[in-house]
């Protein structure tokens, strides 16, 4: 629906400028302390529901907070696993 390719640019931009040009997809955006953050990822492998979930986005969160990390990356173990819970 290119109706909506000019509300894609503009939310991809805002986007970037947050966390850069040099990422890719997902990016998720949060605030913590006032300060707008954005990052790219993260990668899963299976979809986390609950109690691990939470934490799993707690930590994410608690990383990207800090003004002095980057990245964190390992290989992936196997294909995703879609419509599944770790």
């Amino acid at each position: 629906d290119e109706s909506l390719d000019a509300v894609i640019r503009d939310s991809m931009k805002a986007v970037l400028d947050l966390a850069g040009d040099d990422v890719g997809v997902p990016i998720i955006e949060f605030e913590v302390g006032g300060a707008r953050r954005a990052i790219y990822g993260p990668i899963i492998g299976a979809a986390v529901r609950g109690h691990e979930a939470d934490e799993l986005f707690e930590h994410v969160i608690a990383l990207a907070s800090s003004e002095t990390f980057f990245e964190l990356k390992r290989s992936r173990s196997g294909p995703p696993q879609i419509g599944t819970s770790g």
